[in-house]
């Protein structure tokens, strides 16, 4: 349990130590955000209707996902109840502690991750859900830290389907701004209130996490 941050991901195309993501571990929950280099400005940017096909291109290349984690021995299974980007392989890694942190490499796809944790000022884990506007979100908390996901409204296979378009470079800017409204946000608890520091639509970093209603405790947390 708790925060990790990945320093290094080596597959056999890539070598990647920039990228900025993060692992939020509960007893049962986990949470993970992933967010490239070359992000454009979006100082001027409030809403994904003023994003330009430059800005959505970047929203795009986003990663992210949540839900349950299982463990056996060395093997690690994360069953992905939201995901930002659908994939049809499952996420299966082989987990060693080293001096750094914790070494994962790849069971049914071949890559290296390294990551190193993270202190926490507590050790206080919880993960909760919300019903709200027809979607299910995910309050997931380690230490001072939390993530909030809030998935898009589209279904999977329609999503897939836009995701389809977007890889073959036909989709149109209304069809990325569909695909793109998924909020995955990352920050702190800070006086008293849930700061966003990262999140996949970034005009929301800064701000606070606002209430939303009674959160329920998952099983398990």
């Amino acid at each position: 349990m708790g925060l990790w941050r990945r320093t290094l991901l080596q597959t056999p195309e890539q070598c990647d130590v920039d990228s900025r993501v993060y692992w939020l571990q509960t007893a049962v929950w986990h949470g993970d955000l992933r967010l490239p280099v070359g992000r454009p400005e979006f100082g001027r940017v409030h809403s994904l209707r003023q994003c330009s096909r430059v800005h959505l291109e970047w929203l795009l290349r986003q990663e992210g996902f949540a839900g349950v984690t299982k463990v056996d021995g060395h093997i690690c299974e994360w069953h992905r109840r939201m995901d930002y980007h659908p994939r049809d392989w499952r996420d299966i890694g082989n987990m060693h502690f080293c001096a750094a942190g914790l070494e994962e490499s790849g069971v049914e796809q071949q890559y290296r991750e390294r990551w190193e944790p993270e202190p926490l000022d507590c050790r206080r884990f919880s993960a909760q859900h919300l019903q709200l506007d027809g979607l299910q979100r995910l309050l997931l908390r380690a230490g001072e830290y939390f993530m909030h996901l809030r998935p898009r409204s589209l279904g999977e296979v329609d999503a897939r389907r836009l995701w389809a378009r977007v890889e073959k470079q036909r989709a149109s800017l209304d069809e990325m701004r569909q695909l793109a409204d998924f909020e995955i946000s990352f920050g702190r608890h800070q006086e008293g209130v849930l700061r966003i520091v990262h999140s996949t639509l970034p005009w929301l970093e800064g701000g606070v996490l606002p209430q939303m209603g009674d959160w329920t405790t998952l099983p398990g947390d």
